[in-house]
């Protein structure tokens, strides 16, 4: 998942980088408030799974 900063609104931030605070630390883990609205841009089939699929979001205002 990517981000954009210029997209967000500058004085609130909907999401918090939780990583330090997971019971598994080799994870990335985001946090998303409850209100995050998000917008698919592709969903591609994984090739080395065909039943697993791979989704890109983009968090919307």
């Amino acid at each position: 998942m990517t981000i954009d900063p210029s997209k967000i609104s500058s004085s609130i931030r909907p999401f918090a980088m939780i990583e330090k605070h997971s019971a598994l630390p080799r994870e990335q883990e985001v946090l998303f408030t409850m209100h995050s609205v998000f917008r698919i841009v592709e969903i591609t089939q994984t090739p080395d799974n065909s039943r697993l699929w791979e989704v890109q979001l983009t968090i919307t205002d």
